[in-house]
């Protein structure tokens, strides 16, 4: 599951000490623009997405802006499929 946030009233340091401590993240990308800071990153299960915002909250305040499912379009369609 791929997940991007949007973080205020944060340096773009804080947010990649904070992230960086994560071994289960599995990619990640920081960066600013506009005084704010976006951070996309990908992790294999919610119980994981949860640990890390909540780290995060500590830090900083911070919304969703998307988040996705990443599995591959066969598997998904396999799901689908098995539901009917």
């Amino acid at each position: 599951m791929r997940a991007r946030l949007e973080c205020r009233n944060v340096g773009i340091e804080k947010v990649f000490e904070c992230i960086a401590k994560f071994g289960e993240i599995l990619e990640y990308k920081v960066w600013e623009y506009n005084n704010k800071v976006y951070l996309t990153f990908k992790v294999s299960t919610i119980s994981v997405l949860e640990e890390i915002l909540k780290k995060l909250r500590e830090v900083c305040e911070f919304h969703f802006l998307r988040i996705d499912n990443t599995l591959p379009w066969w598997k998904r369609w396999m799901r689908m499929k098995m539901k009917f």
